[in-house]
């Protein structure tokens, strides 16, 4: 596999867990989940969940980037970044941003359930038991309904 050095600059606070030292700690910080906004770049930095976040996010690049098998430094970058823009946990923080600012649409509602539904399988089940993301959208968009009657 090509060796590939990104940049190490973030523009805020990237908690990286203890045992990461050396360049695979440069890597994670490099490639950690860039904040949509003030309250996602809050998230990550403050809290448990923007922990577990960075920690996703970075398991997902490994997976893509050791998927690629790239052969040289330019192909390393291009995995990289892709595997960062496909991140489960990256669209998870855009969505959550972007909840903050205005109502999310059906479809960006139901993306959003199961992405939180893949990055926190223990905490969905104990706000939602055993409904899919389709049902939990159904019956926000019922009681929805019934509000503006």
């Amino acid at each position: 596999m090509a060796k590939y050095k990104p940049p190490v600059k973030t523009g805020y606070k990237v908690w990286v867990p203890k045992e990461l030292k050396g360049a695979a700690r440069k890597f994670y910080i490099a490639t950690a989940i860039r904040p949509a906004g003030e309250w996602s770049r809050d998230l990550l930095e403050n809290t448990e969940g923007g922990k577990a976040l960075q920690a996703i996010h970075y398991r997902h690049v490994l997976r893509s980037l050791k998927g690629a098998k790239p052969k040289s430094p330019a192909e390393a970058k291009k995995a990289v970044e892709k595997a960062m823009k496909e991140s489960p946990a990256q669209r998870l923080v855009v969505l959550y941003e972007k909840s903050l600012h205005g109502p999310l649409d059906t479809r960006e509602f139901m993306e959003y359930l199961e992405l939180f539904r893949e990055c926190f399988p223990a905490t969905y089940k104990s706000l939602y038991g055993n409904k899919s993301p389709q049902q939990v959208v159904a019956e926000t968009a019922k009681t929805a309904a019934r509000r503006r009657v």
